[in-house]
């Protein structure tokens, strides 16, 4: 964030710089030549740097507090030829400053025009000369921080003039001098370099949602299968307790003593006694064994080996990623690496599930079954993987129905659809084959 607000920063000044207009003043009288000071050494210049792209104008930030007010600067009042034949020269602090005329017989190279440099910072303004040659438009330089105003050194005589050497570093400015006319404008110089692309915006909020496709037509319904045969009979559940035995009859009464004789008859036997309660029901026998699964008996499960070659190619191809020992084989199916046997002639649900994880941005990888070699037109391609912000896998998954013979071998296949590089295939993806008529 901080590296966008300073490039906005920067636009802005620059537009602010673009903005700034040009006039040239008005032509000033001509002062008379000033004597060279003492030439300083020149510095070797630096090699300009390439002109980065310009930033996005930042937001404004506040203004920053007011600086400390600098030194009344000291500026060219007036000039005038003294009885003497001297210049003088009156500035604003209300100082003079005499020039010796006749100047030294050393003549200034034609075209070339001397000042005395007898002023301090930013004063009033001074009398302007005649404008010079206008120089070749250099390259435009960063802008250096402004030094301080260096001391004013001994005006020495002029020396000839030698040739030109090379452009040193830029020096400190010195105190200011008489005013001179503007110059013409030079060139624009050439355009810099293309600077480091800008960092990459948030993502946008995710489209909305396509509409839904129009469903397909139901197909057939399968034949009903065989109904199998009915389970065993539980075996029956143990008898219930006895219950308890009813109560006796009352005695008849006892006959009258007789005399001792025959025996008398056996008194009437007496009424039954009441019913005794039904005892609890006794505990459920074992369930009978299972019936068959009514005709369906050629099922097939498994599931499939890693595989980092998916994506590869633009063309599908069936891949050897079939686990050859299956989760679920009933019927006798042969699982080969690449392709599945069917045992027996008939109608078959076949089902596929392919989990992905990928190393690449935005990639997508379709899948179809092939039948003994030959690709089938049914596909699913939903498992576009954008690899940011956490989403690093997908799948893509679809059941269809074949009409197959003994012995036809079913494959599975993929291609690259989207960016290439590396889409690992997971373990857990598996494929189905149910018999269904």
């Amino acid at each position: 964030m901080a590296d966008l607000v300073t490039l906005t920063l920067l636009s802005d000044l620059q537009d602010q710089i673009n903005s700034v207009q040009k006039l040239p003043g008005p032509h000033g009288i001509q002062g008379l030549p000033g004597r060279d000071g003492t030439p300083g050494s020149k510095g070797e210049e630096g090699a300009q740097g390439p002109q980065g792209v310009q930033g996005v104008e930042g937001a404004t930030g506040p203004a920053g507090a007011d600086g400390v007010d600098g030194e009344q600067g000291v500026g060219v009042q007036s000039v005038e030829m003294a009885a003497d034949g001297d210049l003088v020269f009156t500035f604003t602090d209300g100082n003079e400053h005499a020039v010796e005329l006749p100047m030294p017989s050393v003549e200034a190279p034609s075209g070339q025009v001397h000042v005395i440099n007898a002023g301090g910072g930013n004063g009033g303004g001074g009398v302007t000369g005649l404008a010079g040659a206008t120089g070749p438009a250099g390259a435009d330089g960063a802008d250096g921080a402004t030094g301080p105003a260096g001391a004013d050194g001994a005006d020495g005589a002029d020396g000839a003039t030698g040739p030109a050497g090379a452009d040193g570093a830029d020096g400190a400015d010195g105190a200011q001098g008489i005013q001179g006319i503007q110059g013409a404008t030079g060139d624009a110089g050439a355009t810099g370099a293309a600077g480091a692309q800008g960092i990459q915006g948030p993502t946008g909020p995710a489209g909305a949602d396509g509409t839904n496709g129009t469903n397909g037509s139901t197909g057939p319904a399968g034949a009903d299968g065989a109904t199998g045969p009915a389970g065993a009979d539980g075996t029956d559940g143990a008898d219930g307790a006895t219950g308890p035995a009813g109560a006796n009859g009352t005695d008849g009464a006892d006959g009258a003593t007789g005399p001792a004789g025959a025996d008398g008859a056996d008194g009437a036997t007496g009424p039954a006694g009441a019913e005794g309660a039904t005892g609890p029901q006794g505990i459920q026998g074992p369930a009978g064994a299972d019936g068959s699964s009514g005709g369906i008996s050629e099922i097939l499960k498994t599931f499939m080996t890693a595989n980092a070659t998916i994506n590869a190619s633009t063309s599908f191809a069936v891949f050897s990623v079939l686990n050859t020992t299956p989760a679920i084989n009933l019927g006798g199916f042969s699982v080969a690496s690449n392709g599945v046997t069917v045992p027996t002639t008939g109608y078959y649900q076949c089902t596929i599930n392919a989990h992905y994880q990928a190393a690449v941005q935005r990639s997508n990888v379709p899948a179809k079954f092939s039948i003994n070699g030959t690709l089938q037109p049914e596909i699913s391609a939903s498992s576009y993987i954008r690899n940011a912000n956490g989403h690093q896998e997908s799948s893509v998954g679809f059941t269809t129905i074949y009409s197959l013979s003994a012995n036809d071998v079913i494959g599975v296949a993929f291609r690259r659809e989207a960016n290439a590089g590396t889409v690992n295939l997971q373990t857990d993806s598996f494929i189905t084959l149910v018999r269904i008529a």
